[in-house]
C-alpha cells in the first residue's frame, strides 16, 4: 500500500540557490514537529523543509506481499527479504535543480513485534540502492496530486516499481550495508529497547540524479532474498498521519512504548547542499533567511587540521559552528561571532567527508571537508 496526501504547506517561495540543509518531510511544519528535539531529528534551526507528498512503501517478492511503511532486511531465516521505496513530490519537481554535497533518508526506528516476529533483528542487510522510474504507477491516479493517501499499488511489477532489480535505471545504483539492531524479540508485555532510535541511510548519488533529470523518479532499497541478508530494520513510515500505540494481546505491538513520535510519520529525506528551485518551501522557524553568511575552510582535502573561516552577518551577531561526520556525529562544535577562523584540529579523526554548519540566530548554512590520510 502507498499513501499520500494532496496539500503542500507553504509561506515562503524561493526562486534562488538556497545553501543549507533541507529536508523533505510530509507536513513537518503543518503538524508542527519539533525538528531540532534530541532525542529526534536532531535538525539544525533554520533547516529549509518541503513538506509536500511523500510516499514510503515495502514489498516481499518471495511472499508477494506490500504494504505502507518502510521495511528493510531478510529477517528470521532470510527467506522473505524486504525491499522498500521512497517518493517525494518536491524531490520530483522538475524545477527543482543545484549541487547536492549529500542526502540521506532517514526515520525513527519502530520497535514493534509481530506472531512470533521482531521487526528489528540484529544482522547486515546489504541493499542495492538505485532511482526506479515510478511514472507508469502515478498515471494510474491520473496525476501525483489525485493520489490519496490511502492508494494502493494493485500490481508493483507492471509498474516497475520498487523491488525488481531491472527497474532500477542504469548509473544510479550503489551498494551499501547497514546492521540492524535488536529490538523488541518478544511480545507485550516486555518493554520496547530502540524507544526515539533514528536511523539514516546514504543516497546522495540517486539524489543527484533525480535532481538532474526530468522524470518521475523514487528512490528503491533493493534486499534480495538470502545473500547472508539476515538483519531487519523497521522505520514509522505513516503517512497518514493516524498511528496510535497498540499492544494488541500479546498477539502484536505496532510500534516503540515510547517513541518520539505521536502520529508514525517520521521517514524523511535530509539534503545539504545549494538547490536553485520554484517549489514552495519554508525555513523551520519562519525566518525569511536574509541574514548573508559565509564558511569555508583551507586547505580542503586536508590532512590533520584546517583552518575554518566564517562570516556571521556582523559583529554583533552570535551563533555556534559545528562539524558533523557524514554519519551525522557531532565531532566539533564552537561558539562563534561576527568574522573570524579557527583552527579543528583533527588529528584523531577518521578519513572521509564532514560537514561544517554555520547557525546565527535562525539560520544555518553547511558546507564539506575533506579529511585524507
Amino acid at each position: 500500500m502507498i499513501k499520500i496526501t494532496a496539500a503542500i504547506f507553504c509561506v515562503f517561495s524561493y526562486c534562488c540557490a538556497v545553501q543549507g540543509v533541507h529536508v523533505f518531510w510530509y507536513k513537518a511544519l503543518t503538524n508542527g514537529y519539533d525538528l531540532t528535539s534530541n532525542p529526534g531529528p536532531s535538525l539544525p534551526q533554520g533547516t529549509i523543509v518541503h513538506e509536500g507528498k511523500i510516499v514510503t512503501s515495502f514489498h516481499s517478492e518471495s511472499v508477494q506481499y506490500n504494504d505502507a511503511g518502510f521495511m528493510v532486511g531478510g529477517g528470521p531465516g532470510a527467506w522473505h527479504g524486504f525491499s522498500a521505496g521512497f517518493w517525494s513530490i518536491n524531490l520530483d519537481d522538475s524545477t527543482l535543480n543545484g549541487s547536492v554535497d549529500s542526502a540521506f533518508l532517514c526515520g525513527e526506528v519502530t520497535d514493534g513485534w509481530m506472531a512470533g516476529n521482531a521487526w528489528n533483528t540484529a544482522g547486515q542487510i546489504a541493499m542495492q540502492i538505485g532511482v526506479a522510474d515510478v511514472s507508469g504507477g502515478i498515471r494510474r491516479y491520473r496525476g501525483a496530486e489525485n493520489i490519496p493517501e490511502n492508494a494502493l499499488w494493485i500490481n508493483m511489477s507492471a509498474d516497475g516499481l520498487y523491488y525488481d532489480s531491472p527497474c532500477l535505471i542504469n548509473g544510479t545504483t550503489t551498494l551499501d550495508t547497514i546492521f540492524g539492531q535488536n529490538g523488541r524479540l518478544q511480545g507485550y508485555p516486555l518493554p520496547s529497547v530502540l524507544d526515539k532510535r533514528f536511523r539514516r541511510i546514504e543516497v546522495t548519488n540517486q539524489v543527484r540524479y533525480i535532481l538532474s533529470n526530468r522524470g518521475n523518479f523514487g528512490i528503491v532499497f533493493l534486499v534480495k532474498v538470502g545473500a547472508n541478508n539476515y538483519g531487519m530494520a523497521c522505520l514509522y513510515g505513516d503517512e497518514t498521519c493516524s498511528w496510535q500505540y497498540q499492544p494488541c494481546g500479546g498477539a502484536c505491538i505496532n510500534g516503540s512504548d515510547s517513541p518520539w513520535t505521536s502520529d508514525g510519520n517520521t521517514v524523511h529525506l535530509v539534503l545539504y547542499g545549494d538547490i536553485a528551485r520554484t517549489d514552495k518551501a519554508e525555513r523551520r522557524d519562519g525566518a525569511s533567511g536574509n541574514l548573508k553568511l559565509s564558511c569555508s575552510n583551507a586547505p580542503n582535502p586536508f590532512n590533520g587540521n584546517t583552518v575554518i573561516f566564517y562570516a556571521a552577518g556582523n559583529h554583533s551577531n552570535h551563533g555556534s559552528l559545528d562539524v558533523f561526520s557524514h554519519s551525522g556525529s557531532l565531532v566539533y562544535s564552537a561558539k562563534v561571532h561576527g568574522m573570524g577562523s579557527l583552527i579543528w584540529d583533527a588529528d584523531t579523526m577518521a578519513s572521509g567527508i564532514y560537514h561544517i554548519c554555520l547557525t546565527v540566530g535562525r539560520n544555518t548554512i553547511s558546507r564539506k571537508a575533506v579529511l585524507l590520510r
